[in-house]
């Protein structure tokens, strides 16, 4: 698997592998509307170089569930992607199959 060339570190990504040393925050879930099991991330991606980013030749991964004191809120598509660019807080790959297979790798190191 290929590793980000952006951003290695953000805050949703050690919530999610439980190690932001606050305990609560680590083990908070949202159950998935229709099967009901436990996420904490629900990683997405987007390849850069389309609306509304205008960088070319790369390839996002970004959170659509944020945690928002007291507790986690599940973003739209449209919603997770636009905070993601705002905060800068997203992981880049070069390419999005890159991407793509870092966020099944990630949801399966997530234990909840």
């Amino acid at each position: 698997m290929a590793n980000p060339i952006w951003n290695l570190d953000p805050f949703w990504l050690r919530r999610a592998r439980g190690q932001t040393g606050y305990p609560v925050i680590d083990k908070m879930y949202t159950p998935d509307p229709n099967t009901g099991e436990k996420q904490t991330v629900f990683s997405s991606t987007h390849p850069l170089g389309m609306p509304p980013s205008n960088r070319q030749g790369s390839s996002i991964l970004y959170p659509t569930i944020r945690w928002r004191s007291p507790g986690l809120e599940r973003l739209t598509q449209r919603q997770a992607l636009e905070e993601a660019l705002r905060k800068k807080d997203y992981l880049m790959y070069k390419t999005l199959r890159d991407a793509t297979m870092a966020s099944r790798n990630l949801s399966k190191g997530i234990k909840r």
